[in-house]
């Protein structure tokens, strides 16, 4: 029972409200996170081969937050569905728990499923902070490598330094651009756990055989 509620409800909301708007930022952050390196590209096209190696570490450091996150999600909605379940046998024998006097043993039980819920969730935001500091180390070697090369391009005389200028002030908000491409892209993978959970009960059961009336 706690299965299906919790699948019909926060699982439901996940996939017709939560899904689409984290989608929708999603695109967004692609989008400017393009725009942002073809404006830097433009500007100073000695920052390519620097781009190259922080891609590699962005990438690995991507893929192995996002696999975490997305278990840490799958096992949340787990952890939750036993919360449900409880809450909904709790309220159906109401008069009786409180005839038998067995309101501290539910209690103790509650506590126990929310614990093991609430560890997953901490998980969850520990993780974030770890991928946080990554994130920033990379935006920091981005902006350096960029102040570095604007330097040693002026001293050539083969840079404008409109554009030196432009590219620092767009590079300048690209850890805020590159957590938040991976942020959306996480968030919408695990909303996607929703969706399987939910079409899992749409075509995953067994139904029962069709009543077959003779005229």
């Amino acid at each position: 029972m706690g299965r299906i509620l919790n699948r019909f409800s926060s699982d439901l909301y996940t996939v017709d409200d939560s899904l689409p708007f984290v989608l929708n930022i999603l695109l967004a952050n692609v989008f400017s996170l393009l725009g942002m390196l073809v404006v830097i590209s433009w500007g100073l096209p000695w920052v390519l081969l620097l781009l190259l190696p922080l891609a590699l570490i962005y990438h690995r450091t991507q893929r192995f937050y996002r696999h975490t996150s997305r278990e840490l999600k799958r096992l949340s909605s787990i952890t939750l569905s036993p919360v449900y379940s409880h809450f909904s046998e709790t309220l159906s024998g109401l008069g009786t728990i409180r005839a038998s006097g067995s309101s501290s043993r539910f209690e103790e039980e509650l506590s126990h499923r929310l614990e093991q819920n609430q560890r997953c969730l901490f998980l969850s935001v520990a993780a974030m902070q770890w991928l946080s500091i990554r994130l920033q180390l990379i935006g920091v070697a981005v902006v350096t490598g960029l102040g570095v090369i604007a330097v040693v391009q002026h001293q050539n005389k083969s840079v404008d330094p409109g554009l030196v200028g432009l590219s620092l002030s767009y590079a300048l908000s690209i850890t805020n651009l590159l957590c938040g491409l991976i942020d959306s892209f996480t968030q919408t993978e695990m909303q996607l756990v929703s969706v399987e959970r939910t079409e899992e009960y749409c075509s995953g059961l067994p139904t029962e055989p069709q009543q077959h009336h003779s005229q």
